[in-house]
């Protein structure tokens, strides 16, 4: 893959050289690599938080009674299903980490925490579960399977962690990458993608692998079934293997349209889930059929009765199936993914990228939100005196401020599609990357009337340039694919000017004085000065961990001698660090938040982030003139 995409890199970089004719590669990094830097090293807090909205991106289900849990990124929720199919909320349990995965183990509630590991709770209340505590483990929690010996848990860093009754956690380093475990019996096996399948023995201690088969290194999900263990593989098919046997023999297998990166056994069916579901229907002898693929993608399921299912669909919601004799929808429980925060000088606007709504709030403390309904997002933007948004289907609209509960937005479609929009104060325009690789400029003061419009070169390669950022009468673009940062002209004439390609692909661009910094989830913080726009070059490189999602950059009011950049480090909450304007960047404290910080914005003299999970609000101290 890293071969691949450096040799995609590197013809984008050939091609646009013979095309432009004037454009160099790019000098050796300014830096050698430092060593990483540390955002969740011992920082003073940056803040007070405040948690501004909350939302619910359903990722794991289990049931038990009448009782449905859900692992819904920023904690724990319960939900009530009665005989008509009717779903309720009945409780709440925030955690600290990034809830991902649950299970039950005896008396007990499981739940993968991300960074903050493994937390358990007690079910005497099954309405109302108490958390006991957390345990920690070596990497992020993201998977945990639980069984009457206990509870195996998948975490970053290549590694598997048994928490037993009566043990200290027992950790076990794998070399390859575990994607998914299943108990059979007293037995463990784990798809160890890149190793193969592996038989994990507890007995005698400590947890050893017992067995290996090379044969299944494309396994990606497990379940089982009494003796019967289901295989799910990146090669898209589905093989049922007998435990019994030694080694374990196959007995039958399906393909599948879609990878299966997770399998839930319910009843006697399994639905395979990832990029797509599929309901199967599997037999205690071990015969395995496709009964049908639903119509939409799940990221997990558990049964509720012989013939109820509750499907959890990220940011889509819940849907309650009933699956005899076909599959239909019961009931739903809406979802919400909020990962995009704009700002203005006045307020601020927090959204989900190809979700649906926002919602905007004045910067005054205590202010309450307005939402902007009834429109799916790829982009937003505050224009002037509205809001512009850009929707996956190309169409621009613009809603006046403040947000009216009967207004209708002024809407124009864009042949080309869309990508990303910036607003540019200077020449009331609204810029927008299309799908072709152009920059197109709307006037929204006149309806979006086209002024102005820089095609892609032909001889190029198709370019996916997002996450526009525009400073007076410059623009910069990133390419996550390509790995690239691209300069415009936003003056009389606009155009194309030089790009740069980065250390590793882009999540996020902030833009301030002729610098642009850029966000790289596989490698840190690049500084690109762009103020020599045909020949953008590096000022720094920073790597950082946990992974920087997103960045915003601002100077203190009345302090143009210094800067302050926040970055959004998903799991690992967002960091402030005080920036020399070049290279240097010192650490000035860091925060938790509830779910997988994605982007943040300055304004108001606040921290403004979007964590998937909702969004909340972090008040800066004051600083020293």
């Amino acid at each position: 893959m890293a071969l691949r995409d450096s040799l995609k890199r590197s013809l984008w970089l050939w091609l646009a050289t013979a095309a432009c004719g004037t454009a160099e590669p790019p000098a050796p990094p300014a830096t050698s690599p430092p060593e990483p830097a540390d955002a969740e090293a011992a920082l003073p807090a940056i803040g007070a938080a405040t948690r501004l909205l909350s939302g619910a991106e359903h990722r794991a289900v289990v049931t038990r009674g009448a009782y449905a849990y859900v692992a819904d990124v920023d904690g724990l929720s319960v939900y009530v299903v009665d005989t008509s199919g009717r779903i309720a909320l009945e409780h709440h349990v925030p955690t600290p980490g990034t809830a991902q995965d649950l299970t039950f183990a005896g008396p007990l509630l499981y739940l993968a925490d991300g960074l903050r590991g493994v937390a358990s709770f007690d079910l005497d209340s099954p309405e109302r579960p108490r958390l006991l505590g957390h345990t920690a483990v070596p990497g992020a929690a993201r998977r945990v399977i639980g069984s009457e010996l206990g509870v195996a848990v998948l975490h970053e860093r290549a590694g598997l962690t048994v928490l037993r009754p009566g043990h200290a956690p027992e950790h076990l380093a794998l070399p390859g990458n575990p994607k998914d475990a299943a108990w059979v019996g007293s037995h463990l096996y784990v798809a160890d993608a890149g190793d193969g399948l592996l038989r994990v023995d507890l007995e005698p201690g400590p947890p050893h692998v017992a067995f290996r088969e090379r044969a299944f290194r494309r396994a990606t999900s497990l379940a089982a079934r009494g003796s019967l263990l289901v295989v799910g593989s990146q090669d898209k098919h589905v093989r049922v293997l007998d435990t019994s046997a030694s080694p374990p023999r196959v007995l039958a297998e399906v393909t599948l349209d879609h990878a299966p990166a997770r399998l839930d056994v319910l009843g006697s069916q399994v639905l395979a889930a990832g990029g797509g579901a599929t309901l199967l229907d599997l037999s205690a002898s071990g015969s395995i059929e496709v009964r049908t693929p639903l119509p939409f993608a799940v990221l997990g399921a558990a049964a509720l009765g012989p013939s109820l299912v509750l499907a959890a669909r990220g940011a889509e919601g819940l849907e309650l199936l009933h699956t005899s004799p076909g599959v239909g929808a019961r009931a739903r429980v809406p979802g919400s993914r909020l990962d995009r925060v704009a700002a203005s000088d006045a307020q601020v606007m927090t959204f989900g990228e190809d979700g649906t709504g926002a919602w905007i709030w004045p910067l005054d403390p205590g202010a309450r939100a307005t939402e902007l309904p009834g429109v799916r997002i790829r982009d937003a933007v505050f224009c002037g005196r509205a809001v512009c948004t850009l929707d996956p289907k190309g169409n621009l609209c613009q809603t006046p401020l403040p947000v009216r509960p009967a207004a209708s937005p002024v809407c124009k479609h864009v042949p080309e599609g869309g990508r990303s929009i910036a607003w540019q104060p200077s020449a009331g325009t609204l810029w927008l990357l299309d799908e072709a690789g152009g920059l197109q400029g709307f006037r929204s003061t006149e309806g979006f009337t086209r002024v102005a419009a820089v095609s892609r070169p032909p001889t190029t390669t198709q370019e996916k340039l997002t996450r526009l950022a525009v400073e007076g009468e410059r623009a910069v673009a990133i390419d996550p694919e390509l790995g690239l940062l691209q300069v415009f002209d936003l003056g009389p004439t606009p155009r194309r000017r030089g790009f740069y390609v980065l250390q590793a692909p882009p999540a996020a661009v902030a833009f301030v004085e002729g610098t642009a910094l850029v966000a790289e989830p596989s490698a840190g913080v690049q500084v690109v000065d762009v103020t020599d726009p045909d020949r953008p070059r590096e000022l720094s490189w920073v790597p950082l961990e946990p992974r920087p999602q997103g960045i915003s950059v601002w100077h203190p009011e009345g302090r143009r001698d210094r800067a302050r950049v926040a970055v959004a480090h998903g799991e690992g909450g967002v960091s402030l660090w005080a920036w020399d304007g070049r290279g240097a960047f010192d650490p000035m404290g860091r925060s938790d938040t509830s779910g997988l910080a994605s982007d943040v914005v300055h304004a108001g003299g606040s921290l403004w982030v979007a964590d998937g999970a909702g969004a909340a609000r972090f008040v800066l101290p004051a600083e020293r003139p």
